[in-house]
């Protein structure tokens, strides 16, 4: 089973790529309460016919966050294959992409959506620092990339003689 965690500052483009994973035959799964993320990778890896899964992590979560360590940590011990996609961009794209959609920041609340920014970069650290990759962007390309460098390989080396056929370059 190949597991892929979602993760990344809000409006960093997670929606799209967990709608890209999808299209590429990943069960998605956003905004999960950590506390079921165990029990998720249990049910997806006893050999159902879920081959290939994505979870959608980021600040929504609150306090439960802090419970993704000894998850990891568990993973790990255990095993379980998983990689960690970590998407970013600048604050001023953020604040844009803030601005345009008219939606609140999740920590923001009534204040500036720049302080929501920096407090989520604050809080999402520690994951930023276990990602196996991370896509600083002001575009959907950075998304396709990461998408690109994580998962695709994978998709090829599963099936070879596409290798050949889906190559742009």
């Amino acid at each position: 089973m190949k597991l892929v965690i979602v993760t990344g500052m809000s409006g960093a483009g997670k929606t799209i790529a967990l709608k890209m994973l999808e299209d590429l035959g990943f069960y998605c799964v956003d905004n999960l309460p950590i506390s079921l993320a165990d029990k998720f990778v249990q049910l997806v890896s006893d050999g159902g016919t879920v081959q290939k899964a994505a979870l959608g992590i980021d600040i929504r979560s609150g306090d439960e966050l802090s419970a993704l360590n000894r998850i990891f940590d568990e993973w790990s011990r255990s095993r379980v294959p998983y990689e960690i996609l970590f998407l970013d961009a600048g604050s001023e794209t953020l604040i844009k992409r803030y601005k345009e959609s008219r939606r609140i920041h999740p920590l923001a609340g009534e204040g500036r959506i720049d302080s929501g920014i920096e407090k989520e970069r604050l809080k999402l650290a520690f994951l930023k620092e276990e990602a196996d990759y991370i896509s600083c962007s002001q575009w959907v390309y950075g998304v396709i990339e990461a998408l690109e460098t994580l998962v695709i390989p994978q998709l090829y080396s599963e099936h070879p003689a596409q290798r050949q056929t889906n190559r742009k370059r």
